[in-house]
């Protein structure tokens, strides 16, 4: 289960490391507990309110939708 941040916070278990809201939690190479990332996950931390959300790993990426390609329009030239 993979966790992203929904706002923008310090986080002080980690040298107070910033995270960006969307930015993926924690770090790479970071270890955490599952009562730290209830801890953040929840309204009953310092913030008063979540700071980070779990995000479902095996939901795949959306595909763009392929764009049509412009095409060129013949222009008529009436002859006089």
């Amino acid at each position: 289960m993979s966790y992203i941040a929904k706002v923008k916070f310090a986080d002080l278990a980690d040298g107070k490391r910033l995270y960006l809201a969307g930015e993926k939690f924690p770090r790479d190479g970071l270890a955490v507990s599952d009562e730290r990332l209830a801890y953040l996950a929840g309204s009953d931390n310092l913030a008063g309110y979540p700071l980070i959300e779990k995000v479902n790993d095996e939901t795949p990426e959306p595909t763009p939708e392929p764009v049509e390609k412009p095409t060129r329009k013949r222009v008529r030239r009436d002859a006089d």
